[in-house]
Formats: structure tokens, C-alpha cells, sequence
């Protein structure tokens, strides 16, 4: 499977290479990672959908501080492109756990698995 990423400033994201020529809608999904400008942390999920359709994301915590800061204190970067719609939530969980996530005080993700 290959990684499709956008350019980025975060510095976990450095060591992975952009590639030319994405074409987004010829996806199922795709995993997405936020960074909330004022605090300088995170939230990671995925999206059955494109990114043209407003989907921000649904983890409770995120949705709070989201609606708090407002779209403009936001910056949305596609760490990937999933091809196959089956492995969605197995990528978002990759992702999830490559990050510790759930671990890290800088992320709002709350759960260690994916669709619990």
C-alpha cells in the first residue's frame, strides 16, 4: 500500500515524501491528521469520503476544542489515501499507533482502537 502525503510543517511528518499527482476522488478514504494551531497539538482519523466534503472528524474531545478555536486555528493535512474501503479503520489504527496517539498528551484522540 502506498502513502500519499501532502506537504506539511509538522515535524513528525518530515521523513515521508510527497508524491506528485494525487487525485483524491479516485480514493475510498482517506486518514487525515489536525493540528490545532494555538495549543500546537493534534487530532488523527480517517474519512470514507473525500476531502471536499467538510468532514472534520468525530472524537469528542476534538469536536470541543474544534469548536472552540474555530475552522481558521486549524491546519489539515491527508497523511493517506486509502484505495480499498476495508482498509480504512486498519490504516487509521496504523496511524493511530505509529503517532502513540492515545498515549500522547498532545493528541485528543481518546481511544486505542478504531471504531470502539
Amino acid at each position: 500500500m502506498q502513502t500519499i502525503i501532502t506537504k506539511h510543517r509538522n515535524p513528525l511528518l518530515e521523513d515521508i515524501n510527497q508524491l506528485a499527482a494525487v487525485k483524491p476522488d479516485a480514493f475510498a478514504g482517506f486518514i487525515y491528521l489536525w493540528k490545532c494551531l494555538p495549543e500546537d497539538s493534534f487530532y488523527i482519523g480517517s474519512h470514507k469520503g473525500t476531502p471536499h466534503d467538510e468532514y472534520r472528524g468525530s472524537g469528542t474531545m476534538f469536536r470541543r476544542v474544534f469548536e472552540h478555536y474555530g475552522l481558521t486555528q486549524w491546519e489539515r493535512v491527508i497523511v493517506e489515501y486509502v484505495v480499498n474501503e476495508d482498509q480504512l479503520k486498519a490504516r487509521e489504527q496504523y496511524w493511530i499507533d505509529k503517532f502513540r496517539a492515545v498515549q500522547s498528551d498532545r493528541f485528543y484522540n481518546q481511544k486505542n482502537a478504531v471504531g470502539r
